[in-house]
């Protein structure tokens, strides 16, 4: 502008305003004006919008809270649903679920997973709305907000993202894990507006909502117990193997596998800590979509039929309906659809079904598949047959089979459940019963002793005659004192007044515990603590056994799929045992009988298991068994052979039943230990110490830290249930549970829970579980009847197990080195299908007249039983004749046996206990020559000696119990050389018919057995004595 004046160019002020840039100062005063006049405008306008916007946005809030009170229900519904089929798989009888059921559980949780993020959705965006109340929003929301965004994260969804993602979606932080652009999101936090995403288990979960066609491809990583584990990305899969899989498939494989029914948390779960189960071939049960084409052979006399049924088949009706698929009677593959059934056999050389018959359809069986099949007529012979496609027979046929294998697995695993079901509910009516039967009420009314000490009256009219009882009995009772937070067990009890009912009682608390704690005021029952807390162990145990609680499923599958019909023993002999041992089944039976040498042959193989030079290679296991006596024989025999596994060996038990040779490895010293210690450094310390090892929980604690790097454990199967000996908290490689065959089923199930790998070894042609008549008792009030209950309860669970196992994990043990072969034949005839052979054969033998004699009484009018036992035992069977002639033959022995300078142990076999009682009596004071015990049957198994008299006492009547087969074999093959029965042949052997009458046959058949018939007035020193000794004895053993 200077240099415009130095020109002489001048311009008025208002163009050197503008040249500037600047107005006049009326013109912004003006602008100003105009300026507050536009915003005016511009508020009256937004006032007004706003006040026509606010109903619109508040009636759309309100549909949003519609449609979210909806979802709401929808919710509470999935929810309802999802509850139920937990429920339903929970307490699903033991059966594998069908894949259709859990196919509907993935969908129930992709349901609520989106149901879920809908309602997060309506209520995030319905709370932004209502902020927009009085303004004018850039953007008006519509109804088509209402629609969730096809990206919003939500539980089980697969989006696809080609950009990548930038960390947030939807006001969401997201967790991408390999995330390669499409993903699934799994760990939705609403709350937390959080959620991750990962495209590995995208393939995973296309497969699982699928058809179960859509194969996936996965390496074989293991075989591990009749299963393959696979590996996918980063998912395991488990494969369950048959005979012939298992031939073929092998580690470093690659196998086109299908889902097997996986829900949305076994999918998005883990997949590192739990594994997918997989099968071969697709499923065709329960599908939508239709296995084509499928080839229907037929001949030239069905095409008139054919037309006619195909005509039928393409009506609306029936069209769309699946084939229901099953075996008939003869073992055909039916065909059924509507009215028509189609009876077919496959052939695998033509690959088609060829047809046998068409039918008029009846109802279907239950256990039909029904599947989606588009079966294509071919004229066997004709052009149609050459260009027919048939590329899916194969594969359909192999899914069949499959499918079926599974439904008849499902099936027999219902009864198995239902058979432990029924198991269950009778220990929970025995524990109801012994806790009302047992207990009484308690009033107390003086405390001593901090609290701990109490004197009060009992709830009844005088003592209760089950506390008479059991204070009469030896030792002190176990009592406990019950409170309505708390059950004290009592340290001591003392009757102080029997007729008013007062007593006196110490509760066993920790020492350091107040009066407050302990509440004793709070005491109103005492209770004698019985088989309750054990009844309860078994229930609790088969119901972990039906809902499939265990740690290896193949163990859990082996039992609850055994096959209903009895399977061939093709491993015969310690040879081929041994191979079945080191076999990889997770379930083997090994079938000892009597003499065969079982504990030898588990000490042989567990030796192989434990090398001496390579500890590290050592496995954790469990010797278990129903009885004390079958863990300590086993422990103690391993350890003579493997003394170098004595250090990590431990024996739980009380102490009364730990053996001498194993009190360095009982549990309560190692535990007792911990005890231990200098006071004087920190006393308060050191008791609240030794209160702590007094509790349950210490106690438990304290076993768990001592015998964490113990490896060999043993203890009975309901022994190791207890909470202290903390056997249950870590799964076990293996466990061996001998003397099976007396087990009951809810014994096997305890250890079987927490086993890798289990091997039971028993006989089910020797003694049963014991039922005792206590459990037999209608006072009980069983549902169930009670000829039912005995049923059950006497079940051989382990004759099961062993028959319905696969020839591939069981064996039979046919050597037996006790018996003589005299004897051993006899037994090995009548019990073992003479599959039983005596390694004993040679040996001379003139104690007796015959290595087995059979005395018969049957002339002998005097030789009568009565009722007459004694002590608790008022009504067993006596007979006075028959111990006569035991007494003399015991005292000629006892000269023989003087004479020949001789060891030899004699056991008298008394199946009655009152015989026993008075044999035992009349004997106690006899110094003879030779070692005498006496007992019953059921006494005496896993003993033995070299003689065994066996007195029969019955003379008439009802012998179903005397001649017992399982009875009989455990009195015949205790005797190592000879045995002797006492007995009534015409009543033993009524009718020529029976176990007796065939022992007697099969002795005279082998010229091994002499029978000594007495006259009716017999003298027993003339006529019996004679004929069972010989004249001279010369070596008798």
């Amino acid at each position: 502008m200077f240099m415009l004046l130095l020109a002489g160019i001048t311009l008025t002020s208002t163009a050197i305003s503008w040249w500037n840039g600047k107005r006049l100062d009326d013109v912004n005063t003006e602008i100003e004006a105009l300026e507050a006049e536009l915003a005016a405008i511009h508020g009256a306008h937004e006032r007004k919008t706003a006040a026509l916007i606010r109903p619109y946005l508040v009636q759309l809030v309100k549909m949003f809270e519609r449609e979210l009170a909806m979802r709401s229900e929808i919710a509470s519904e999935l929810e309802r649903a999802h509850a139920r089929a937990r429920q339903i798989l929970k307490a699903r009888f033991g059966a594998r679920e069908s894949a259709s059921f859990r196919q509907m559980m993935l969908e129930i949780e992709l349901a609520r997973g989106r149901v879920t993020a809908e309602r997060a959705y309506l209520q995030t965006t319905a709370q932004y709305i209502r902020t927009l109340f009085g303004e004018v929003p850039a953007q008006l929301p519509t109804v088509a907000w209402l629609e969730m965004p096809a990206d919003y994260p939500c539980e089980g969804a697969v989006i696809s993202l080609p950009h990548g993602l930038r960390g947030r979606l939807q006001n969401y932080t997201v967790e991408a894990e390999a995330f390669d652009g499409r993903g699934v999101f799994y760990a939705v936090d609403h709350e937390a507006r959080f959620a991750r995403i990962g495209s590995a288990k995208v393939k995973l979960l296309d497969a699982a909502r699928g058809s179960g066609g859509e194969p996936l491809t996965a390496t074989v990583v293991r075989l591990d117990n009749n299963e393959a584990q696979l590996q996918m990305q980063d998912a395991t899969l488990r494969l369950p193997l048959g005979r012939h899989e298992g031939q073929w498939i092998k580690p470093g494989a690659e196998l086109e596998v299908f889902a097997d029914g996986w829900t949305l948390t076994d999918v998005l779960g883990d997949s590192r800590s739990h594994s997918l189960p997989v099968r071969l071939h697709p499923r065709i049960s329960g599908l939508e979509e239709y296995w084509w084409p499928v080839a229907l052979g037929i001949s030239d006399e069905h095409i008139p039929l054919i037309h006619q049924m195909w005509d039928y088949f393409q009506t609306p009706a029936i069209q769309d309906r699946p084939w229901h698929i099953y075996e008939n009677d003869d073992g055909r593959l039916v065909f059924q659809l509507g009215r028509y059934a189609l009876v077919t056999e496959a052939d695998a050389e033509q690959r088609c079904f060829r047809l046998l018959d068409a039918l008029e359809a009846r109802e279907s069986p239950e256990d039909v598949l029904r599947c989606y099949v588009a079966l294509t007529p071919v004229l066997i012979g004709s052009t149609d047959e050459e260009l027919a496609n048939r590329n899916r027979f194969q594969s359909f046929v192999c899914a069949l089979n499959e499918e079926r294998l599974g439904q008849r697995e499902a099936a027999r695993q219902r009864q198995v459940a239902l058979h432990l079901r029924k198991l269950s509910l009778v220990y929970r009516e025995q524990q109801l019963y012994l806790e009302q039967s047992a207990s009484c009420g308690f009033l107390p009314g003086q405390v001593e002793e901090n609290g701990r000490k109490v004197t009060g009256l009992l709830g009844s009219q005088g003592v209760p005659g089950w506390l008479k009882d059991a204070l009469g009995e030896q030792g002190s009772p176990r009592l406990r004192a019950v409170g309505r937070d708390r059950v004290w067990p009592l340290q001591s009890f003392k009757l102080l007044d029997a007729q008013l009912g007062i007593c006196e009682f110490i509760l066993d608390t920790h020492k350091r515990m107040s009066e407050a704690e302990i509440n004793p005021f709070d005491l109103f029952r005492l209770e004698l603590v019985r088989e309750g807390n054990q009844k309860e162990t078994l229930s609790k145990a088969l119901e972990k056994a039906i809902t499939g609680d265990f740690v290896a499923p193949s163990v859990h599958n082996a039992i609850f799929t055994l096959s209903p019909e009895p399977g061939e023993t093709l491993n015969l002999g310690q040879d081929a045992v041994l191979q079945v041992l080191a076999s990889r089944e997770p379930v083997v039976a090994v079938w000892g009988p009597p003499g065969a040498g079982k504990t030898t042959t588990l000490v042989q193989w567990l030796k192989t298991l434990f090398p001496e030079q390579a500890p590290h290679l050592w496995p954790r296991i469990l010797i278990t068994g129903p009885t004390h006596v079958a863990v300590t024989k086993l422990i103690e025999d391993l350890l003579e052979a493997a003394e170098y596994l004595r250090p990590v060996t431990v024996r739980y038990g009380k102490q009364d039943k730990i053996s001498e040779a194993l009190e360095p490895n009982w549990h309560q010293i190692k535990v007792d230990a911990l005890s231990a210690g200098d006071a004087e450094i920190s006393p308060q310390l050191h008791e609240a110490w030794l209160s702590l090892l007094k509790s349950r929980k210490g106690r438990e604690a304290a076993s768990r830290w001592t015998f964490r790097d113990k490896l060999i454990h043993g203890a009975t199967c309901t022994g190791m249930a207890r909470t202290d000996f903390a056997l249950l908290k870590e799964p076990f490689d293996c466990v061996i549970v001998d003397e099976a065959g007396k087990a009951f089923a809810a014994e096997l199930m305890i250890p079987a829970a927490i086993a890798r790998r289990v091997v039971l070894v028993g006989d089910h042609n020797q003694l049963p579980p014991t039922v005792t008549t206590d459990v037999l008792d209608e006072r009980i009030g069983y549902t169930l009847p009670l000829a039912e209950v005995e049923t059950l309860l006497r079940k051989n669970f382990f004759q099961e197990l062993y028959e319905g196992l696969g020839p591939q994990a069981k064996g039979m043990l046919t050597v037996q080195y006790r018996m003589h072969e005299n004897i051993g034949d006899l037994v090995s005839t009548l019990f073992y299908q003479k599959q039983l052979t005596s390694h004993r054969k040679a040996g001379n033998w003139s104690l007796t007249d015959a290595r087995a004699l059979f005395v018969d009484f049957s002339k002998m009018q005097n030789y009568r039983h009565r009722k007459a036992g004694t002590g608790d035992t008022p009504n067993s069977l006596v007979n006075s004749t028959e111990r006569a002639a035991l007494y003399q033959l015991l005292n000629a022995l006892h000269k023989r046996v003087s004479a020949a300078r001789v060891s030899l142990k004699l056991l008298v076999i008394c199946p009655y206990k009152g015989q026993l009682e008075i044999v035992a009596r009349d004997t106690a004071d006899k110094h003879y020559a030779f070692q005498l015990s006496v007992a019953t049957v059921d006494a005496v198994q896993g003993g033995e000696a070299d003689m065994v008299i066996l007195l029969m006492t019955r003379a008439s009547g009802d012998t179903q119990f005397l001649l017992d087969r399982h009875r009989l074999n455990v009195a015949l093959s205790r005797a190592r050389d000879s045995v002797i029965i006492l007995g009534h042949l015409d009543c033993l052997a009524a009718g020529g018919a029976g176990p007796m009458a065939e022992l007697i046959a099969a002795g005279r058949a082998k010229n091994s057995l002499k029978v000594i018939s007495l006259p009716d007035r017999a003298k027993f020193s003339k006529d019996l004595v004679p004929a069972v000794f010989p004249v001279s004895t010369a070596s008798a053993i």
